[in-house]
């Protein structure tokens, strides 16, 4: 997946790298957590203007929050986001399906992506949070607002799921 890095040149940005000094929500978090709030709605759907219409919707709403007293914005922002491709994932399954924009010549990688895209929504978005991410299990059951337990149950299965897709192939 190395190649969906390439959507900025940002490093990956947590609350340890950008805006350890600010607390609440400002503009500079805002404007700081943009490329790595692009990298997450991109790969949890899969279409980069699904992700830039995301992140713009959760910016212009984090600005309306400017001031106010977030103790977490970082983690405030990505909730808000992965929320957004939630919303967005129910209304697609009425609507229409969501289409994949993968910048890349590996067929492996586009594979992955078709597969990922296949998953319901918080399967896809567990595996995302967890292998893309790096987030722990207790990280993306906070999160979630989920169990740790439902979290880890959910990836098995999605993984087992994937498992069995690419032995298919």
């Amino acid at each position: 997946m190395a190649t969906l890095m390439r959507l900025s040149t940002g490093p990956h940005m947590t609350s340890e790298t950008v805006g350890t000094i600010e607390s609440g929500m400002t503009e500079s978090v805002i404007i700081g957590d943009q490329p790595a709030l692009l990298r997450l709605a991109f790969v949890l759907t899969g279409s980069r203007t699904y992700a830039e219409d995301i992140v713009q919707d959760v910016s212009e709403h984090a600005l309306r929050k400017v001031g106010a007293s977030i103790e977490h914005p970082h983690a405030y922002l990505r909730t808000m986001v992965v929320n957004r491709v939630r919303q967005l994932g129910r209304r697609s399954r009425k609507d229409a399906e969501l289409t994949h924009e993968i910048a890349s010549e590996d067929p492996k990688v586009v594979e992955l992506a078709d597969q990922l895209l296949k998953l319901r929504p918080v399967a896809r978005t567990v595996l995302v949070l967890r292998y893309y991410e790096q987030w722990t299990v207790p990280e993306i059951a906070r999160e979630l607002k989920k169990p740790e337990g439902t979290i880890a149950a959910i990836a098995f299965r999605a993984l087992r799921q994937l498992r069995k897709e690419y032995s298919n192939d």
